[in-house]
């Protein structure tokens, strides 16, 4: 399977939970193996009992690429506002 890593700030990860609807979906430790070896990642799972199973033929994705750019339209003022009040919260806390 291919795929890409990124590395997200506390405010990235706020937004990765809501974009995958933390709890319908969780966070879990993986291992990824890379061209310079393995490295530890976060991946989301869906723990469903009832959810169809996805063969394992080398897609890319579950959708295609108009469907994945149509959710990240839908999603992105959210984002934003989630970012900006993450932002926000953490000028007005007082510095240690």
């Amino acid at each position: 399977m291919r795929g890409s890593l990124v590395a997200l700030d506390a405010a990235g990860w706020a937004i990765a939970d809501a974009w995958e609807e933390v709890p319908s979906y969780r966070r879990v430790e993986v291992r990824v193996a890379t061209a310079r070896g393995p490295v530890r990642a976060q991946t989301y799972v869906r723990p469903a009992f009832d959810a169809p199973a996805v063969e394992d033929d080398d897609r890319d994705a579950a959708l295609d690429d108009a469907a994945v750019d149509a959710a990240i339209a839908r999603f992105e003022p959210a984002a934003a506002a989630l970012r900006e009040a993450l932002q926000t919260a953490g000028s007005t806390r007082p510095k240690p």
